[in-house]
């Protein structure tokens, strides 16, 4: 069976790029993907989630260090894992992840925030990057319109 998820939206903020022990570069960004629907008064309801993507292969991390900033539109394949924590208040938490190593995935630049036909989802910001799930909380799910 294979693990893939494919997603594509806006960084939500600028990546950040960590240095492992041995050296290695690291990059984590997080990704915005919204969906719209009319609701049962023929209102546009709009939903964000947001995603927490890391990536290990060193070739991407040096492209994404250059290249990808806060508000660029991405198109992202990885594989789906699961951070287990503790938080301050001793709760177990699980954090999902999309990551990108080795020859698995990939990350396209679809536009720049700066590109006249970029479209921007106005002025959201990026939770933290151990945000979970939904921010939105629907009565139903969204039809597709």
């Amino acid at each position: 069976m294979q693990n893939k998820v494919i997603l594509q939206g806006n960084v939500g903020r600028a990546p950040e790029i960590w240095t492992t022990q041995d050296g290695r570069e690291i990059a984590t960004f997080s990704l915005a993907t919204s969906s719209s629907w009319k609701d049962s008064n023929g209102e546009w309801q709009k939903c964000t989630d947001w995603h927490k993507v890391t990536v290990f292969r060193e070739s991407t991390v040096r492209w994404i260090k250059d290249i990808l900033k806060k508000g660029d539109s991405v198109y992202v394949e990885g594989k789906l894992t699961y951070q287990h924590k503790t938080d301050k208040a001793h709760r177990a938490r699980i954090i999902p992840h999309i990551v990108i190593f080795g020859y698995e995935g990939k990350v396209e630049h679809l536009r720049s925030r700066n590109s006249s036909t970029t479209k921007l989802r106005g002025d959201e910001t990026s939770p933290s990057l151990t945000h979970e799930g939904s921010l939105c909380e629907l009565e139903s799910p969204p039809n597709k319109s």
